[in-house]
């Protein structure tokens, strides 16, 4: 569905949470853990990607058969097996801080070749002897760090467990269970084959590892960002009395389902959960007490960033859009097309995100050779936060970009999809809203008073502290040391 409504988003989620009652009820048991807390996040997925309400990529997009990416993909994966293998030594290897890698990004930061959300804790916690359980396979190098790779062993394992379900009993009969109910709300075939697999197997998999990390290394607190396939290392680290810090790496959200939970869930359920969730700021924070004990560390990345790009000068007459995905991917860039045809004297850029780097010729055909004033931007060789400091304005429908991009440029949000998960930020009067391409028009060629700039301007400084609090490496140092010395004293 192109985009859908406020309202229809909104009862597509309670939808899902009256549907999931059934299951909170029943609490089916397989191989001693809970099923439903370790498929939830991946069958919310499913329906709403089937729905083309999902804000990542759409399920039925078209790939391409390219047999030297294929080839390329293989002879990755023959390395990484031994590879893999020769980092388990790891395991035995004495750490405080055990941080699970569930980002396939990899991006080079000071000499290391990291992600921004794991830079931020190595680079907080340096103090700290860290392992790293990566399980994505994707080479990280990272000086000092103990790094223990499983990508390789899971696909192996995933794969394999697509033969024991087969012969998994247990799995069958509850298949059924869920599969009735899918049928009966949502009138959806999904394939369970690969939700065992990929989704209930792989996270029993990863919780394997923690297991025997915990066993032979044990460390004193367990930190990742969260996407819905860790919880039943979530639950073993619960069982060995080991705190969990899950670490904001998005937009907080009343509506992302990952923290929006059923009303009816038991302390079994929220063993499943994160102990702690350690924010970038306060704003909105509030909305997390319920289920989880919040703390606020801050973003160094984020830090880094606004000191690197300092000194580069803002380009009057500049817009950055930036793309959120299959639900308002025609309305975006029918809405860049339309300003670049009807603005002479502004520059367009349009930042993809990276799963459609490949393919975007195909998905964004309006947006090809119209105008040497609008350029799509297909790579990463200039981080967003260069085009956030360059560009005087950034147009998004929903995305963590455009609230990192509140202190550096005039964000502003076209009411389409997702766009009222930021209201509060618009009532705030930290970004401005817009419902028509023809409304936007009239903003860009009305003359914005400079004391009105200024005053934007101002507020936006003042309030930007409640989002990305201050001296962000000694808060996420303070924080999680607080922790681990309050689980001690607890023992």
């Amino acid at each position: 569905m192109q985009n859908p409504s406020k309202n229809f988003i909104q009862n597509e989620i309670e939808k899902f949470l009256k549907f999931e009652e059934v299951f909170l009820k029943e609490k089916i048991i397989i191989s001693k853990f809970y099923v439903w807390p370790l498929i939830r996040q991946g069958v919310y997925e499913l329906i709403f990607s089937h729905k083309n309400l999902s804000l990542g990529t759409s399920l039925d997009r078209k790939k391409n058969f390219d047999v030297l990416k294929i080839l390329t993909s293989f002879l990755k994966n023959v390395f990484l097996f031994p590879k893999d293998l020769f980092s388990l030594k790891g395991i035995f290897k004495k750490s405080e801080i055990l941080i699970i890698n569930v980002s396939p990004k990899r991006v080079e930061i000071d000499g290391d070749y990291t992600n921004s959300s794991l830079w931020n804790l190595t680079q907080s916690l340096k103090n700290y002897e860290i392992s790293v359980l990566n399980t994505q396979s994707v080479d990280l190098r990272i000086k000092g760090i103990n790094k223990i790779d499983i990508s390789y062993l899971l696909k192996i394992f995933t794969r394999l467990s697509k033969i024991f379900y087969l012969v998994d009993r247990q799995w069958k009969d509850s298949e059924k269970t869920f599969n009735e109910q899918v049928k009966k709300n949502y009138n959806l075939d999904l394939n369970w084959k690969d939700i065992y697999s990929q989704i209930f197997k792989r996270n029993q998999y990863t919780s394997f590892f923690v297991k025997l990390i915990i066993k032979f290394s044990k460390p004193k607190i367990i930190i990742y960002t969260d996407n819905g396939i860790l919880n039943a290392s979530i639950n073993v680290a619960f069982n060995k009395k080991i705190p969990t810090v899950d670490f904001q790496h998005g937009l907080l959200s009343n509506y992302y389902v990952l923290y929006n939970h059923n009303q009816f869930i038991d302390q079994e359920y929220k063993n499943y959960l994160s102990d702690y969730y350690l924010a970038w700021g306060r704003f909105r924070l509030s909305s997390y007490n319920k289920y989880y004990l919040t703390r606020v560390g801050g973003n160094p990345f984020f830090d880094k960033k606004m000191k690197e790009y300092k000194f580069i000068n803002k380009e009057n007459k500049s817009i950055l859009f930036i793309s959120d995905g299959n639900t308002t991917k025609k309305a975006l860039q029918e809405l860049a097309f339309y300003l670049n045809q009807e603005l002479d004297d502004y520059k367009i850029f349009y930042k993809l995100r990276p799963e459609e780097y490949q393919t975007w010729k195909e998905e964004y055909s309006l947006l090809q050779n119209i105008s040497n004033r609008l350029r799509v931007i297909q790579d990463d060789h200039k981080d967003i936060y260069y085009y956030f400091k360059k560009c005087e304005f950034v147009i998004g429908t929903n995305s963590t970009a455009l609230i990192e991009a509140i202190p550096f440029s005039e964000v502003l949000v076209y009411k389409k999809g997702w766009y009222f998960e930021l209201e509060d930020y618009i009532a705030k009067n930290l970004m401005r809203d817009f419902e028509s391409k023809e409304d936007f028009l009239n903003f860009f060629n009305s003359n914005i008073s400079e004391i009105e700039k200024n005053k934007m301007s101002k507020l936006k400084s003042d309030f930007s502290k409640e989002i990305f609090c201050e001296n962000s490496e000694e808060k996420i140092n303070f924080e999680i040391s607080k922790i681990i010395k309050t689980s001690i004293s607890d023992e």
